[in-house]
């Protein structure tokens, strides 16, 4: 068998794919493609003749009050900060501190 069909399969594959079809579905709504559906499919009188996409003001305000309104090329709002975690506890010692500043430095510096 194809490992590619075994990974399909799996559990994970099935979850993949379960979000894979619900971003298909968010994103024919939000792009506005259903707006172009006919009455039949076989007509071409549209469905929705406005053509008012009723999804996509309430998501880009939504992003704006989540994550703030800013121009597109302005830099990131939210900065990363990396923090080394294992078995459950946030390590604090010198070296792991030292390597999370690090790793935060370099995210920084990919804005």
């Amino acid at each position: 068998m194809i490992p590619i069909l075994q990974y399909a399969k799996s559990e994970f594959g099935r979850q993949w794919q379960g979000q894979l079809n619900d971003y298909y579905a968010y994103d024919y709504h939000f792009s506005g493609r259903w707006l172009e559906e006919t009455e039949t499919p076989n007509s071409d009188k549209l469905k929705y003749p406005l053509q008012v996409n009723v999804f996509e003001l309430p998501v880009i305000m939504h992003t704006s009050f989540t994550f703030g309104e800013v121009p597109d090329d302005a830099a990131s709002l939210v900065t990363p900060s990396v923090e080394i975690w294992e078995d459950g506890e946030k390590r604090v010692n010198p070296q792991a501190m030292k390597m999370a500043g690090r790793m935060t430095d370099l995210l920084d510096s990919a804005g």
